[in-house]
């Protein structure tokens, strides 16, 4: 059985500072906007799913460890995040 890997989601987030309760996390802006009562933006954040903590820990270094020894911090820590699901992969465009 293959196992699949774990994708970040998009969702949406009302962030109310000042406010004793936390912020409410909807899955589509169309909610996000309903369930806000016009008081704030929808704000997009991604949701990793937290399944094997371990796996996604190991992947992120590994991730970290391939990249080139001159490429900085920057890079490899971009990398371990793409690794992971958190940011998306880099399009080649054309040249």
């Amino acid at each position: 059985m293959k196992t699949s890997k774990p994708k970040a989601h998009r969702m949406w987030v009302n962030y109310y500072p000042g406010m004793s309760f936390s912020p409410a996390i909807h899955p589509s802006i169309r909610l996000a906007k309903a369930g806000n009562g016009g008081m704030t933006k929808p704000v997009p954040v991604a949701v990793i799913p937290l399944d094997d903590v371990e796996a996604l820990f190991q992947r992120a270094v590994s991730a970290y460890d391939l990249t080139p020894a001159g490429a900085g911090v920057e890079s490899a820590m971009r990398a371990a995040l793409i690794a992971i699901g958190v940011l998306p992969k880099q399009r080649k465009g054309r040249k």
